[in-house]
């Protein structure tokens, strides 16, 4: 069943973004691999116990996060002034 696409832009701005992050997760995975270390998204506490999904966690050998990456496509240049 396929889904009808409400905003094309938007559509296309989000596989974009798809497309950047898993490849620079294949390009992080080359390098760190390695060195024992893996390269997964995850989902991590910050020192105020809430939750945040990271899009790409480079960890090390005991699985402790050392490389945290979020990954974005900004379409409009307005809103790199915003982030």
């Amino acid at each position: 069943m396929s889904q009808q696409v409400t905003n094309p832009g938007s559509a296309v701005g989000e596989a974009i973004g798809k497309l950047i992050e898993a490849d620079l997760a294949a390009a992080i995975r080359t390098a760190v691999e390695p060195l024992n270390h893996s390269v997964q998204s995850r989902s991590l506490r910050n020192h105020l116990r809430n939750r945040h999904q990271i899009d790409i966690v480079v960890s090390d050998p005991a699985f402790q996060p050392v490389i945290l990456i979020e990954p974005k496509y900004l379409r409009y240049k307005k809103h790199n002034w915003d982030k």
